[in-house]
């Protein structure tokens, strides 16, 4: 598996990422996941994982407020294999981060149907907050997971 590598967003391979990803069907039709990336990108330090010079999914987070952050995460199904790799980089990644710039909290969103994207939050140390009824774009509860530091 050392075709996988873990790199800064780019543009370009993002281009060629095919979603297919817990939130996909939930998003078809209603919003364009690679120009969100792209967009979240822009304001914030975001990372891609390319398996076989192929985009499997980016990542990356965007200050909200003093000290507040949130993550977002698109992985598609060829990213499954190297799910320890993108957790332990996410989790050295966040908590440079949050020292770097001071964030005390760095919160993300998880669809509440989804125990792979649960477990995959709760991998990376975040908790869950409580539950956000009808925020899906069809109307599908999410959970609010927050890493919280000191």
């Amino acid at each position: 598996m050392t075709d996988f590598e873990y790199r800064p967003y780019d543009h370009i391979f993002m281009m060629g990422f095919e979603y297919d990803g817990v939130e996909a069907e939930a998003f078809k039709g209603k919003l364009d996941i690679k120009l969100l990336i792209h967009n979240y990108a822009k304001i914030g330090p975001a990372w891609i994982g390319i398996y076989r010079a192929k985009c499997v999914g980016g990542c990356g987070l965007f200050m909200t407020s003093p000290g507040v952050a949130q993550s977002w995460m698109f992985f598609n199904k060829a990213a499954a294999p190297f799910s320890k790799t993108i957790v332990r980089e996410i989790r050295k990644r966040t908590d440079e981060y949050m020292e770097r710039f001071n964030f005390h909290r760095i919160h993300t969103f998880v669809p509440a149907y989804s125990e792979t994207a649960v477990r995959f939050v709760k991998a990376l140390g975040y908790e869950n907050e409580g539950t956000l009824r009808m925020f899906g774009p069809g109307k599908e509860d999410y959970y609010v997971f927050a890493k919280l530091r000191g």
